[in-house]
């Protein structure tokens, strides 16, 4: 899926900066650094939803938020403990 969104943000901006007349060089650095900031920008958003949600539940997890900025994925599975966790205490 992340291969298939790639190409077409590759392909949508190579088509929109030639409109704009910028030649292939810039095209190309441009590019590039915008397809290197989007995993950058998409562990911020989930970072910021996690934390959001560990505010909400009233949880400390401050290491689970910075863990899910450096991976997602594993940032994913400590928030899922910490809720799962929480879940439990509370039917007790």
């Amino acid at each position: 899926m992340r291969i298939i969104l790639n190409l077409f943000l590759i392909h949508f901006l190579y088509r929109v900066l030639s409109h704009f007349q910028i030649d292939y060089e810039d095209t190309r650095h441009i590019v590039y650094l915008i397809n290197s900031a989007i995993p950058y920008l998409l562990s911020i958003i989930v970072a910021a939803i996690i934390l959001i949600d560990l505010l909400k539940n009233k949880i400390k997890g401050i290491p689970v938020v910075l863990v899910a900025l450096f991976s997602i994925p594993v940032g994913m599975i400590f928030f899922l403990f910490l809720i799962n966790n929480k879940i439990k205490n509370n039917d007790r």
